[in-house]
Formats: structure tokens, C-alpha cells, sequence
């Protein structure tokens, strides 16, 4: 298990998540990291920081080079403003943690676990469980473009208040894919492996937080204060479907 400790520094935030376009006008900002210009401290150690989101978690089961996790938040500016937390990105992930889940929680500054998204039927989701697909080649599965269906994929939760995407798809073998007299590509989906591999140590998830709206009337309500969030845990583990 890897840890991130974040310690609050006051900075501008750049960019804004689409879930909120609209929602909030005037000084409404976002950005990478969290508790508003985080300083991420990586496996408790003094002589490791990055700010504004970027952190190397390492992932003792999988993926001996880290994973890179980044945080996002945005700030709607209101009479009763909040920090919102809404996604989370995992970059650099090994092909050797293909076959396993990735388990997040989110903690404060005292140990406790923050709910990061809220169901329809009010359960509070306190964790969030992630498989990395082990790419098989089976046929059909990859598309034109190195689309690997269902690439990632939330394990044992509500898919409509956590959504889990790919933010890379696989990379070419060299091999190029057989076209038709016009010169279109003309593949059916059969052997994929032939012509889309594993990205060595590239592949990424992106993992949002979308709270169900129809339990409360505020949209907000049901995300989780950013400024609460101290430490993100990540770690592997064998996959499983429950």
C-alpha cells in the first residue's frame, strides 16, 4: 500500500472538470491536486514532494517503478462555496498490473476514510475498486483505433456515481492493419493481439465521482469536501469480482 500525504498551500486553480460547466459562474476555478494547491508528500518521506497533484505511489504488487496519481477538485464560488473532489487519474501504469485491482481511499488528516460519492439509494461509497483488464486478444474486443473494450472497470460498485475510463488505449505492434483496394482500413476484429499490445508502462484510468443528485437538492451535497482530503491510499491487489 502507498500513501499520499497533502499538506494545504493557497495557489490558484487552472482547469474545470466538465461535470460542472454551468453549474457555477463568476470565480468558479479548478485545478490538479488538492486542498487548493496541495504539496503531495509521496510514502511519508521529507525528501519527496510534488505540487499540484503529481505524485509517485508505489504499488508493491504490480508495478515496482510507481504510479503517478493525480487529484482533482473544483471550487464553486457561492454564498456557501465548496471545494469539490472529482476524479482522480492514474498515469504510468505498468502492463505488469494488467490482471490486478487497484483499491483508492481517501483519508483526513486524522486517519478517518471520507465517502467520495454518494448512491441513489444514499449508500455512501467510502472506497473505490478498479481491474486493470489482462488483455487476452480475445477477437472482437480491441477496436480500430486500439480501443480495448472495458480496458478498466469498476469492481463491486455503482458505476453511475463512480464512472472508470481509459485515457490511453493499447499501443501499435508495428504491424499495420490490413486495408481494403481504397486503402480503408478493412480489419474485423479478429487477432488483435497481431496488431495492438500493452503499453509497457503508459497506461492510464481516469476515475470520477459523480454523486447521485436525485437524493438531495443541492448538486454539490453529495461530494466530498476537498479541503477534508489529507491522504489517498492506492494499492494492488489479486483481482477479484465482489
Amino acid at each position: 500500500m502507498s500513501l499520499i500525504d497533502i499538506e494545504k498551500v493557497k495557489v490558484e486553480r487552472k482547469k474545470f472538470p466538465k461535470i460542472f460547466l454551468g453549474v457555477a459562474v463568476g470565480l468558479t476555478i479548478a485545478s490538479l491536486g488538492l486542498a487548493v494547491g496541495a504539496l503531495i508528500t509521496l510514502n511519508n518521506s521529507s525528501g519527496s514532494t510534488a505540487e499540484l497533484g503529481g505524485g509517485l505511489v508505489q504499488t508493491p504488487a504490480c508495478d515496482t517503478t510507481g504510479v503517478t496519481v493525480t487529484p482533482f477538485e473544483s471550487f464553486v464560488n457561492r454564498t456557501d462555496h465548496k471545494f469539490t473532489f472529482n476524479e482522480i487519474t492514474l498515469t504510468n501504469i505498468s502492463e505488469n498490473c494488467a490482471g490486478k485491482d487497484f483499491i483508492i481511499i481517501v483519508r483526513d488528516g486524522s486517519g478517518n476514510v471520507l465517502p467520495i460519492s454518494v448512491q441513489d439509494n444514499g449508500t455512501l461509497i467510502n472506497s473505490v475498486r478498479v481491474y486493470f483488464n489482462n488483455y487476452s486478444g480475445a477477437n472482437g474486443t480491441v477496436s480500430n483505433n486500439g480501443i480495448l473494450d472495458r480496458m478498466f472497470s469498476l469492481v463491486g460498485g455503482d458505476s453511475t456515481t463512480v464512472t472508470v475510463d481509459a485515457v490511453v488505449g493499447l499501443e501499435s505492434t508495428g504491424v499495420a492493419l490490413p486495408e481494403d483496394a481504397n486503402g480503408d482500413v478493412n480489419w474485423n476484429g479478429d487477432n488483435p493481439k497481431t496488431y495492438w499490445q500493452l503499453r509497457s508502462d503508459t497506461n492510464e484510468v481516469s476515475i470520477a465521482f459523480n454523486p447521485s443528485r436525485g437524493l438531495v437538492a443541492d448538486s454539490i451535497a453529495g461530494f466530498a469536501d476537498a479541503r477534508n482530503v489529507y491522504k489517498i491510499t492506492l494499492e494492488s491487489t489479486n483481482h477479484s469480482n465482489s
